[in-house]
């Protein structure tokens, strides 16, 4: 849980590591939020094959934070509803 903002991918690089046919890549993010400032935060996701071209450098993505901690984060490629 947490606020859900925009975000671009600014760097992506696989750790190596699999879990449940998915790999996890670590990535640089650029979190936009609508009408406040950018920041870039560090984060890893795990993703299956088919959905590791939407982690690409420049994709948009979807990031998660915690108002109290900004520099951690969670990604996806899907907007939640009603956020």
């Amino acid at each position: 849980t947490g606020i859900q903002v925009p975000a671009s991918v600014l760097e992506v690089r696989p750790t190596g590591r699999r879990r449940d046919g998915q790999s996890e890549l670590a990535l640089k993010v650029l979190l936009a939020p609508e009408g406040a400032s950018t920041w870039e935060a560090d984060t890893t996701v795990f993703a299956f094959p088919e959905a590791i071209s939407h982690f690409q450098v420049g994709s948009p993505i979807w990031a998660f934070y915690r108002r109290e901690d900004p520099q951690t984060v969670a990604v996806t490629i899907e907007q939640e509803a009603g956020r």
